[in-house]
């Protein structure tokens, strides 16, 4: 995933397509560090909780993402 790349999804509470880009989730999703086995989660990806971006409703639903760490 590159810098212009986008992760799009669909929140399964309200239904609002939410649209994040990649630096949008580095910069304001919530990192998920926990200890997995190697088989769950591969070296190169992170693993973010974002918010619902729904601007009419106060939706509380959180999505989990991955995207490919570049370092």
């Amino acid at each position: 995933m590159s810098n212009t790349d986008s992760v799009t999804y669909t929140c399964p509470e309200c239904g609002y397509v939410n649209v994040w880009t990649r630096d949008e989730v580095i910069q304001r999703g919530d990192i998920i560090d926990y200890r997995v086995t190697p088989s769950t989660l591969t070296s190169t990806e992170d693993r973010y909780s974002l918010k619902c971006r729904n601007p009419a409703l106060l939706c509380p639903a959180r999505m989990i993402v991955a995207i490919k760490r570049e370092r």
